[in-house]
């Protein structure tokens, strides 16, 4: 003996259809389904009444098995196809990853070293500045000695060693 719903579960089908089929079949099963403590619970013979009647209704699906089995193969196939381009694309990806690692490497070098050319650039600057103030004072003490040495040449020395300007 066991509750509708133990029959259920004991054949993978809902409780609402075992109850639809038990009232169904209500006089065929007469005698055989009681209820005891709120529940409806039947016997053997209901259990295989039931299962005969409901084995009756199986509905047989027919299938072309040769289609589904090529089917099966092409979307396997698509499948290691796909599984192979992902393998590939992973390792592109890891190559292309590499490369801009490598890539961002050499853009700081290159920034360093640019940084540094740009330091040196404001010193040879600043030198060449340097340089050409250096070459300008140069350049007008050069034309403060000629000046001085023309002063000096129209100085002449007399016969008593003292220096008389010519005019």
């Amino acid at each position: 003996m066991m509750t509708l719903k133990e029959y259920a579960d004991s054949r993978s089908i809902s409780y609402e259809t075992v109850r639809a089929q038990a009232k169904k079949y209500e006089k065929e099963l007469e005698g055989h389904v009681e209820i005891k403590d709120h529940h409806r619970v039947i016997d053997d013979y209901a259990c295989d009444f039931l299962d005969k009647h409901r084995l009756k209704k199986i509905i047989v699906m027919q299938s072309d098995n040769d289609g589904l089995k090529h089917e099966l193969e092409r979307v396997q196939e698509e499948n290691e196809e796909l599984k192979d381009a992902i393998i590939l694309l992973q390792k592109q990806l890891q190559d292309l990853t590499r490369q801009n690692a490598s890539l961002q490497e050499n853009l700081a070098r290159t920034d360093t070293l640019l940084l540094l050319a740009d330091k040196e650039h404001e010193q040879f600057e600043r030198v060449q500045a340097e340089i050409r103030q250096s070459h300008d004072a140069l350049i007008e003490s050069q034309k403060d000695l000629i000046e001085a040495n023309e002063e000096l040449a129209r100085y002449h020395r007399t016969f008593f060693g003292f220096y008389v300007r010519e005019l």
